[in-house]
């Protein structure tokens, strides 16, 4: 019987005793069982369980969550080596930029070679510079990668997208990105890269709002309102107008929750508050409900406790008369 070599007995000892995972480790490990010409049967049955190996944590890498493997990693449940192979062995490329998003705040700088090697290698163009962005608090090195990276997005939106993310740790980068956001041929995207850019520039909050406007699509213009009106709330009423426009109504709902979640008492005034009721209006019964508790503070800003137990009441007595 062969005795295995000292790098295979530290792989399967990191595994099954440690519960950590490194590739490198059984790459190397599964190497010399390639090369153990002695003893072929052991070989061919070590080659095969690294095979395994492999194909398990491809297998478990693809289920576990982010946020699950930060908390493991938080509760001390997990090694930050570990948590790195899985999201090393994750073949989902938008899975593997959350994954380092979330545990890189853990990662010992040991790791960080690791994690940057991780990050370069990942097959999605956007989803690499996303991981390289969350790489560069920590590893301010990468950022010239992540920039290179970011320009040679084809798509214009995600490189417009890509850009703004980069924009906090690079603000040289930010006229760049307002040209190529400003080059988005689709109207919708183009409203949507300009409001991303919005906190970084302020100045362009009036452009995007005029490409808004004039987007074509009822659904796509009520949205793009919609994610300006948190830097425009004057823009709130002409947003509602806008979705209550949108001719299918799960959309039409939809843009109209987003709406009411980003209003506050001191956005809206009682007029606002009455045009934002007859908008809803539109809505069937169960969508309308639906959005009524979102509304409920403005009740009681506007009208006190009694005005809530008056739409409490009206509630039961039309469901009541209208089954």
């Amino acid at each position: 019987y062969l005795t295995e070599p000292k790098e295979i007995v530290h792989a399967r000892g990191t595994i099954y005793e440690q519960g950590t995972f490194s590739a490198k480790d059984i790459s190397r490990a599964w190497a010399i069982a390639e090369g153990n010409s002695e003893n072929r049967t052991e070989s061919i049955g070590l080659q095969y369980r690294y095979a395994l190996i492999f194909t398990s944590f491809n297998s478990l890498a693809s289920n576990i969550l982010p946020e699950f493997m930060a908390a493991l990693l938080e509760k001390e449940i997990w090694q930050p080596a570990q948590a790195l192979a899985y999201v090393r062995q994750n073949k989902d490329s938008k899975h593997q930029a959350e994954g380092l998003e979330a545990i890189i705040q853990y990662l010992p700088p040991s790791l960080s070679p690791e994690a940057l090697e991780v990050a370069i290698a990942i097959g999605g163009e956007q989803e690499r510079v996303r991981a390289l962005v969350s790489l560069a608090p920590h590893l301010p090195e990468v950022l010239p990668e992540a920039l290179e990276a970011a320009r040679a997005i084809r798509n214009e939106y995600q490189r417009a997208d890509a850009l703004a993310r980069l924009a906090p740790h690079l603000p040289e980068v930010l006229p760049e990105a307002l040209e190529v956001a400003r080059a988005i041929g689709d109207e919708s995207n183009r409203a949507r890269a300009l409001e991303g850019l919005a906190p970084h520039l302020p100045e362009v909050l009036p452009e995007a709002l005029e490409v808004a406007r004039a987007i074509g699509d009822e659904s796509n213009r009520a949205r793009a309102l919609e994610g300006l009106a948190s830097h425009l709330p004057e823009v709130l009423p002409e947003a509602l107008d806008a979705a209550r426009a949108i001719g299918d109504e799960y959309y039409r709902a939809y843009a109209l929750r987003g709406l009411i979640e980003m209003f506050t008492p001191s956005s809206v005034d009682y007029p606002l508050w009455q045009k934002t009721l007859h908008t809803l209006a539109s809505l069937t019964r169960p969508k309308f409900l639906e959005a009524l508790p979102h509304l409920a503070p403005f009740i009681i800003h506007f009208g006190g406790v009694e005005a809530l137990r008056e739409t409490v009441k009206a509630v039961k007595d039309v469901s009541r008369w209208w089954k």
